[in-house]
């Protein structure tokens, strides 16, 4: 006995050291920072990180990271430090004025894309991203301009002044019901905190009267060596870039005795609080519960356990987002959306949030089934089964993540964090071995705990957003609501639907016949090779050296071979909305269970001139591809619940949408740009009323058929030999009919001259939304394809200067050029802008001009420079991506152009000249279609 004694307490022990050495390895182990980062603390208190990284070759990024943003303003300063990160592009001591994006742009590095910033109410960070690194003289200049931001703004009043106009238009632009809702609901949430009080851009009012002394105090009190760091990846010698940084940065001096940079604090409420915002322009409501929470403190992020932690987070969001899901598929669910997750809320905070988007009328039904769910986990938790999934996801993605390269700015980020938060800097190689270390020891009973922590009878919100035009609940409705499912005995566990255990196969091997290979014709200039099979498929097939395998095809025909418009928004529709019904046997629950652990995704596209079907999945995955290529084409699933249910939604959306301003925009802009074509029906009910699941089942199962009229691309990293034996097994395996269909060509074309048409929207915030759209017949080639793209960059940076930055008409112009070969050969350009409703006709006329002077006059040599520069280095970028060749073989095999080869390219661009600009111009803007439409407040 004693011994058995002896025995049974040297067990307790061991389970005990056990118990200890785990909680060791989940808790207070502090994490490794990655070795490859370069970290250093300069005298006058500025941290740098460099580091070296070649999964983008050639390229570097550049970021200046302030731990000061709006929360540090004063009442006076409201907005200014946004403000203050605009005038970083208004002269420094090294670059007057314009000189940053100016001296950039020569060398590719475009203003908005590549030069850019953000300001937020906790930091302000600066951006030189996809910087080339062939020039060191180019490097030591984005070093130098990390140098001015960080302490030589020049902040010359004229151009404070000039830059006020801008502001007040990007104020504009932005002033959406989305953000006057949040404006309400952040006085609740945040209430007695600075948060209630800053939005980041400000008041009209100091942004327009503010004394510019008042911007420079803001400067020089917060934007200080001590609150900032730099941060440098990309391809090029880390060490040589420490030493230029210590040189270059080390004589910036320090504040003196800088005041401590506060943290801002949200105080605690014991008793719920409510808010409603409405808004006359808001197309949706939306009820939510918001449980505040203080986050773990930045000193304790760098351990194991908080590590640990934020993978309990992820399952608990993973989990609850799968069973919402399911919930938002049955046809009686009375809400569109919801969400329960617990995640950051601002520096400091967290929050555990149930949010629900309910369906028109049914807020009360929806806010009790969101309420329900919630209370279903809080009590019983989650299963095995639904733990098991969400590991086997993680871990899919994990070994994933391990094999794909990381982007400079995925490292930017990180560095930014590990800043400014404290999070984890770990090395991708530590943070696989971590996580799955960790993942491995997290059990069902820790995560069924998480809903009864969060759910705190503390700092609760309850909020509701919508339209001013309905009625919306009360205080007392939504806190009825949760007492009545609180104490309900009606609520049960949930229910798997199909344990892991127990899958049945997506496709039973029995079913394919396959078929070979019958004919072979490498293509040598995509390093390719197109393979066709018996029933006249045919494949090609290129190796690259990504992880990730992509599938794409095309097939003519499309929406153009119906003459009959009835069946056009069914036949918009069908893709979509079948794929979403599952496939073969398995419902969209069931099928997304027997993918767990999969990375692999399929879709099917239906456009006016061809019919697709494709996707992507990792090497290990492609099968599983193929099998639901197969299952898309021979079948698919037609389900009327789920059919019902889709058009329920389809039909709510209407009634919530239809007097929308943005809906109004929407309608006349597809209308009036397609000459009231009535192959381009508006979205109304009369549209819904045309889609039934009989036509859907016509459309979809006349478009997707007969692989003989398929083309299929297929890119990744797979030996050839595995692709032709899943090729012949799946694709070998698709029925054809040999049919041999033509695009119909149906002449809708745009309406000739010139369009004129003013629409009056009911838009709270005074402004105009101007749309200027050219369309000019003209033969589609790779030289006229170059000519298009440097014009739009000619435009570009004209609007740039002389609208937004002479005239502080607008925060900005967005252009669109697009070509296309249907009906007929075309180009087109299109200008978007919101501007001040005054001011709209003037500003039409500037975006008049520049086209005029271009089809006039060449532009100058040095903006041609500029665009060919950004056009190159865009071209070499994208070369490094499958997409890049997907799409090169798409072009060949639909218009019999190599976009790869020199001739289309580079030999287009070295002969060019502004004059061959100016030319093209002439062609494209003289005897232009024009529409120009202007939406404005009435």
């Amino acid at each position: 006995m004693k011994k058995i004694i002896a025995y049974i307490c040297i067990c307790l022990a061991s389970l005990t050291v056990a118990r200890a050495q785990s909680a060791a390895v989940g808790g207070q182990e502090t994490l490794p920072v990655d070795s490859a980062v370069l970290i250093g603390r300069l005298p006058n208190g500025i941290t740098y990180y460099i580091r070296h990284n070649g999964d983008q070759p050639r390229r570097a990024g550049f970021y200046l990271i302030r731990n000061a943003g709006s929360l540090l303003e004063t009442d006076e300063q409201n907005g200014l430090a946004h403000f203050l990160e605009h005038m970083a592009f208004q002269g420094t001591k090294h670059f007057p004025g314009k000189g940053i994006i100016s001296g950039l742009e020569k060398h590719g590095v475009a203003f908005g894309s590549n030069i850019n910033a953000y300001t937020s109410h906790n930091e302000t960070v600066y951006q030189l991203t996809d910087v080339p690194t062939q020039s060191e003289s180019l490097l030591d200049t984005c070093l130098l301009i990390l140098h001015d931001w960080s302490y030589y703004l020049s902040l010359e009043e004229k151009e404070i002044d000039a830059e006020r106009k801008v502001i007040v238009e990007e104020w504009r632009t932005r002033r959406t019901s989305t953000v006057r809702m949040q404006e309400k609901t952040n006085q609740v949430l945040y209430q007695g905190s600075r948060y209630a009080d800053r939005d980041v851009i400000g008041t009209l009012d100091v942004i327009q009267h503010f004394a510019p002394q008042a911007l420079r105090d803001f400067y020089h009190r917060w934007y200080r060596t001590d609150l900032e760091a730099i941060a440098i990846v990309g391809d090029f010698d880390a060490r040589r870039m420490e030493e230029k940084v210590k040189k270059l940065f080390t004589a910036i001096p320090a504040v003196k005795n800088p005041e401590p940079r506060p943290f801002f604090s949200i105080p605690d409420n014991d008793t719920p609080r409510y808010v409603l915002a409405t808004d006359n322009e808001a197309a949706r409501s939306s009820l939510g519960l918001s449980i505040r929470m203080n986050d773990t403190p930045a000193c304790e992020r760098n351990r194991v356990a908080y590590l640990r932690e934020s993978l309990i987070i992820s399952f608990f969001n993973s989990m609850m987002r799968t069973r919402i899901a399911e919930l938002a598929r049955r046809p009686d669910t009375p809400f569109r959306h919801a969400e329960i997750a617990y995640g950051d809320l601002v520096r400091g905070y967290c929050a555990y949030n149930v949010n629900v988007s309910p369906r028109p009328g049914q807020e009360a039904a929806a806010w009790e089934a969101a309420m329900t769910e919630n209370e279903r986990v809080k009590r019983y938790g989650f299963t095995p089964e639904e733990l098991e999934r969400a590991k086997k996801d993680m871990l899919t993605a994990l070994e994933n993540g391990r094999r794909k390269g990381k982007a400079n700015s995925r490292y930017a980020q990180e560095i930014q964090a590990h800043f400014l938060e404290g999070r984890p800097l770990l090395s991708p190689s530590d943070y696989y071995r971590w996580v799955k270390r960790l993942v491995a020891d997290i059990t069902v009973e820790e995560l069924s705990v998480r809903a009864k922590k969060w759910n705190s009878p503390k700092n609760r919100t309850l909020l509701v957003v919508g339209s001013a035009k309905e009625k919306h609940l009360s205080y007392e409705d939504m806190a009825g609501i949760m007492e009545r499912v609180e104490h309900s005995s009606q609520i049960r566990p949930y229910a798997v639907n199909t344990p892991l255990g127990v899958q049945r196969k997506l496709l039973d091997d029995a079913e394919l016949q396959g078929g070979q290979i019958v004919k072979v014709r490498p293509l040598e200039r995509f390093g390719a090779v197109e393979w066709t099979l018996q029933n006249g498929a045919r494949v090609v097939f290129r190796h690259s050296a990504s992880n990730k395998i992509l599938v794409s095809s095309y097939s003519n025909g499309g929406t153009s071979v119906y003459e009959d418009i009835d069946l056009l928004p069914a036949a918009e529709n069908a893709a979509t909305m079948v794929s979403s019904f599952g496939v073969g046997d398995f419902t969209p629950d069931e099928l997304r269970t027997l993918l767990t652990g999969k990375r692999v995704g399929c879709k099917v596209n239906i456009t006016p001139w061809d019919e697709a079907i494709g996707g992507s999945s990792v090497a290990e995955d492609f099968e599983t591809l193929m099998q639901l290529i197969y299952l898309r084409f021979e079948k698919p699933r037609f389900d009327e619940a789920l059919f019902a249910t889709l058009m329920q939604r389809n039909y709510a959306a209407l009634q919530q949408y239809a007097e929308q301003p943005q809906t109004v925009m929407k309608d006349s802009l597809q209308q009036i740009l397609h000459n009231y074509s009535s192959r381009f029906p508006a979205f109304n009910k009369a549209y819904l009323d045309k889609i039934t699941l009989e036509r859907l089942k016509y459309v979809y199962s006349d478009r997707i058929k007969d692989a003989s009229d398929f083309v299929f691309f297929i890119m990744g990293n797979l030996k050839e030999e595995n692709a032709r034996q899943m090729v012949e097994k799946y694709i070998g395996s698709l029925r054809s009919e040999h049919r041999k269909e033509k695009r119909t060509l149906h002449r809708e074309l745009p309406a000739k001259g010139k369009v004129v048409k003013n629409v009056r929207l009911n838009w709270e915030t005074p402004k105009a939304t101007v749309v200027t759209n050219f369309s000019t017949k003209l033969k589609n080639t790779p030289y006229h394809n170059i000519c298009q793209s440097l014009l739009r960059g000619i435009l570009q940076l004209r609007y740039t200067e002389n609208i937004r930055e002479k005239e502080g008409g607008t925060y900005g112009i967005n252009i669109n050029a697009t070509s296309s070969r249907l009906p007929e050969s075309r180009y087109s350009f299109t200008m978007i802008f919101d501007c001040a409703p005054e001011r709209e006709a003037h500003l039409k006329s500037l975006v008049h001009a520049e086209t005029e002077r271009l089809a006039e006059e060449a532009p100058g040599q040095d903006e041609f420079a500029k665009v060919v520069a950004n056009l190159r280095k865009n071209d070499e970028q994208s070369r490094n991506s499958d997409a890049y060749w997907m799409a090169a073989l798409a072009a060949y095999y639909t218009e019999g152009i190599d976009i790869t080869a020199p001739e289309n390219f580079d030999r287009i661009l070295e002969r060019l000249t502004p004059a061959d600009i100016h030319k093209f111009a002439k062609k494209m803007f003289k005897k232009s279609y024009v529409v120009d439409l202007t939406f404005k407040s009435k």
